[in-house]
Parts: structure tokens; sequence; C-alpha cells
């Protein structure tokens, strides 16, 4: 460590030395004056070592960056290649540093020390304590806050090595956890993003709350709350039958709605009683602002007709309005909803034709296309031919042509489909629906023609037997009238979350019809049409009663 060099505190002795300088000898002068030459002389040389010292100490810093740098950027070396031309600059200003040190000369480009001459007051302040051993400047002091600090990090060899060696150099001001020991790595800095934070815990948040919401944690949407399609058609007696028995004020009222609207008709029964409709109503627009989305979807409880005939029973759709063509097409196109709140049919203002004509039942066959042949027979003989020609000539000259491609498009659409109708002791009554396309007609009026015409005819074979058209069924749970609560394909279908095929019955019809074995739908040979009592539906297969399914 040096030494400190500061001449000590003499003030005190000031006038002590004033007065003996007074009676000095001349020869006791010129000693004085050169002890303190030497004295000074001495002083500024270590003064000089140890500027040169800082100097060189800061060009090595320096010189460690810029290697630094350059073996970032400079691809690996082979050590034979590296020569003495291609040394660092670090090495060489060590070199010129360490020579200059050794004799005692500033490097190139630095001030040398002026000559010291002390004068005549400053010998006899001095002499007084020359027996004081003199002692050099003290070390460059540390740099005061503001200045640059310099810490060079040696975490490899020398640039002769070229063994995977790295330099690097922290210049920051005066911090002292920005420094680091030699051979050490400082940490990175770490920086923090706000933006990026936000939205971290937003996310994060998001995730908290789908985790406890009614959803779940997945973030389903609502409507797999509700069974997927394709869903079976729901085929009516007329087409206007979800308008029957309505108030007229209200059919012009929900006609005049200028905003989105459909017909929304709840499955089972619960409808047709007047009480529950307020509660129907809040379930079908809860059901609806889960799938489509909107807040301002209203629905109207229908109203009866005044002076209903007797039994006519209440009418049960609704009219769901004020939405948006999305969202009247969203309802639309899947046209059953069914969830564990509620289910309902979705129908525009103005329904289709049926497809559905009638049941015929009396054929002695299971096999639909036997049934599909002897009906297109019937359709095609000259009684029918003679009928459609009817039609034809009732029409305007201009509109006969088209009228028969209609007729022909509506005959070749026809299909059948089988119903395992079984009475007691599981016996099988095969009954057979028909069907066409309804929508290649002209109007309501025309299908409501042909449709009572054909349902009038027999259809009879040698083979399979006669069959006539039979009075409608009534599905409770779908409102369909082309099959009995027993055979509803809905409750068939996976993930189905509507009613059940068979629900419990009140106790006063179930000990009513408990233990006598009554066929619901009596097999007929002949095809008569059995009593419109003997097919209520409304309890299949409970106590012998009803239709049901083949197993």
């Amino acid at each position: 460590m040096t030494q400190d060099r500061t001449p000590k505190d003499t003030t005190a002795k000031t006038s002590t030395a004033a007065r003996r300088a007074v009676t000095m000898s001349p020869a006791e002068v010129a000693e004085n004056r050169s002890r303190i030459s030497r004295v000074v002389r001495d002083w500024n040389t270590a003064a000089v070592a140890d500027r040169d010292a800082e100097i060189a100490a800061a060009s090595q810093a320096t010189a460690d960056n810029s290697t630094a740098a350059a073996e970032m950027q400079a691809p690996p070396q082979d050590p034979a290649n590296v020569t003495n031309s291609q040394r660092t600059n670090a090495e060489a200003t060590t070199e010129l540093t360490t020579e200059a040190i050794a004799t005692n000369t500033p490097p190139a480009g630095s001030q040398p020390a002026a000559a010291f001459a002390p004068s005549d007051r400053l010998v006899a302040i001095i002499a007084p304590a020359m027996e004081l051993t003199p002692t050099p400047p003290s070390s460059p002091s540390p740099p005061q806050s503001g200045r640059l600090q310099v810490t060079v990090l040696n975490t490899g060899q020398t640039v002769s090595g070229m063994e995977t060696q790295t330099a690097s150099a922290l210049v920051t001001p005066n911090n002292p956890a920005a420094t680091a020991t030699a051979g050490q790595q400082a940490p990175a800095p770490m920086v923090t993003n706000q933006t990026d934070e936000i939205l971290a815990r937003l996310a994060a948040a998001n995730q908290r709350v789908a985790a406890n919401s009614p959803r779940g944690a997945q973030g389903r949407s609502p409507l797999s709350d509700y069974t997927l399609g394709p869903m079976p058609p729901v085929q009516d007696e007329e087409p206007s039958t979800p308008l029957m028995h309505l108030h007229p004020d209200q059919v012009t009222d929900w006609v005049s709605t200028t905003t989105g609207r459909v017909l929304v008709r709840p499955f089972d029964t619960a409808a047709t009683n007047p009480a529950n409709h307020a509660a129907i109503a809040a379930e079908i627009m809860t059901a609806i602002t889960d799938i489509t989305g909107s807040n301002s979807v209203a629905v109207s409880i229908p109203l009866m007709i005044d002076n209903p005939l007797p039994r006519t029973r209440h009418p049960n759709t609704f009219l769901a309005y004020n939405l948006t063509p999305e969202q009247e097409r969203i309802l639309l196109d899947r046209g059953i909803w069914s969830s564990e709140l509620t289910t309902f049919q979705v129908l525009p203002l103005n329904p289709p034709r049926p497809s559905f004509l009638f049941t015929l039942s009396g054929f002695t066959t299971l096999d639909a296309d036997h049934a599909t042949d002897l009906v297109r027979q019937v359709w095609q003989d000259d009684a029918s031919a003679e009928f459609f020609t009817g039609l034809v000539e009732a029409a305007p000259e201009a509109n006969r042509a088209a009228t028969v491609d209609r007729i022909r498009a509506f005959i070749a659409s026809m299909t059948t489909n089988l119903l395992d109708i079984r009475i007691t002791g599981q016996i099988r009554t095969p009954h057979f629906n028909v069907y066409a396309n309804g929508e290649v007609l002209a109007n309501d009026n025309e299908w409501a023609a042909i449709r009572s015409y054909l349902r009038m005819r027999l259809y009879e074979s040698t083979m399979h037997g006669r069959a006539t058209a039979s009075a409608d069924f009534h599905c409770s749970l779908c409102h369909s009238v082309d099959h009995p609560r027993g055979l509803c394909p809905f409750p068939d279908l996976q993930g189905w979350r509507g009613g059940a095929r068979n629900p419990p019955s009140d106790s006063n019809k179930t000990n009513r019809n408990k233990g006598k074995g009554r066929a619901s739908y009596p097999f007929n040979q002949l095809g008569k049409r059995p009593p419109r009592r003997d097919r209520d539906d409304r309890n299949p297969g409970a106590g012998g009663s009803g239709a049901v399914g083949a197993n």
C-alpha cells in the first residue's frame, strides 16, 4: 500500500521557523534549499507514478472492452493462425504503460509535470519540519458520484488462447450493485413490460372466473347444453295448425311485428294450461338469450279465441320477437331446441305445408317398399287420373301446364314409413305413414284437395290385404300427428334432454286403466277407422293402454 506522502501540518511551528530563518547562515540556507528540492522532486515522482498507474488501468479497461466486443462479433479463429500483428490493443497498451513507468516517463499524450522551485518563504516554513519523514501523495481517491466507473469482467482467457473466451464490461455510473468481481458473470437486469403483465393478470382472472362459472373451466358454448341435430320433423295436421285457436287480434299483432320473430311451440302438455304460460314464457326467453345472445328478446303469450267450441284445446304457440335476422336464422336452422330447462320447436310465422298426408292401417306386411308400390298404383289408376285432370282443367289455361308438372312432382315424391304398432300381447298391427312434398303444389287449397281425395281412397292388394286411412295420431310430447307418443323418435336421440316417452300419469288415470288390458289401437282387418276415443294416446304403454314401440 502506498504511504501517505502529504506533509504534516506545520502551521503551529511557523512563527518559530521564521525567527530561525533570520539567524541562519548562508550555508545553512543553501543546505535547506537543497534538501527541500530533493523532497519535492521525490514527491513529484511519486505523484506522476500514481497518475500513470491510473491512466494505465483506464486504458487497460478500454482495451478489454474493445476486445470483448470484437470477440462476440468475429467468428472463432484457429489459435495457430493468430500472429503477433493480431495482438489486442490491451496487450499493446499494457506494454507501453509498463515501459513508461520503468523509464519514469509519462505515456505519450500526457503532459509532463512542471519543475518545482521552492520560494524562500516556503523554505523558511518547511525547513524546521525536515526532521519529519516526507511521504508521497495518497493514491487517487475513488470516483465521485456521477462519474463513470469501469468494471471489467474477465470470464475467459487471453485472445491468444481463443478457447471459447468471452469478455464483458459493465460501464455504469457509480453503482455498487453493478460491479462484479473477476471471473463472475453479473446477472442480467430483469426488464418488465407493463402491458404484458396486465394481459397476463387478465388471462389468469378469466380462467378463474371460467372455472367457477356454471359452464365449467372449459368455457363451453351455451349451445352445448342443447341436444344436437339433425332433428326429426314435426308433422302438423294443417299448415296453419300452430296458429289455430289464437285470437284474431293477436294474430294480426304478431304478423304486424316488424322485428325478427319466430313461433315457439313448447314440447309436452304443460303449455295447454294457461296457468303455466307465464313460467313457460320466462323459460323460452331465457333459452333464446342463451342461444342467440340477445338481450332484447321478448315473448308473447297465446290468447284463446272468443267463444271456443267445447273441448277446444287452448293454443300452445308463443311468439318470440325483437330478434335480428341472424338470431332468427340460428333458431330456425336447428328447429328443435332441447335442454334441461325447456324443450320447444321453432317455426316461421308462415309455416310450410307438412309432408305428412295420412296413415294407412290394414296391410298384412311389414315391408314399406310393398306399401309404397301399392299406394303408387292407386295414385296412378284411372280414378286418380280423372281427379287430377279435373284439377288441371279448373286452373286458368295459362297455368295448366304448370299444374300438371306440380302434380307429377308431388306423386313422384311419395314415400311410406312403417309404424310398428302393437296391441295387447305384443301383437303387431302394422301402420304405414304416407308422405309427399306439399311445397311443390301451388297453395294450401290445392294441397288440401289432393290430400282429402287420396285419403278417401281404398288401398287393396290380393297379396297384402286392404288398407284405409285411419285417424291421425297425436303425440303429446312433440305434437306431431304421424305417430303416438309411445313411438316418438325424439327420446331416442343421443343427448336428448326433453321429456320422456312414457311420463308418469296422474293417479286417477292410472287407477282407471290399471289391469284392464285394453288396447288403444285394436287390429281391424277390414281397415275400418277405430273410434276417436280409442285412439287417445296421452298415456301410452301404461297399464296395457296406448301404443308401444317394437322391442
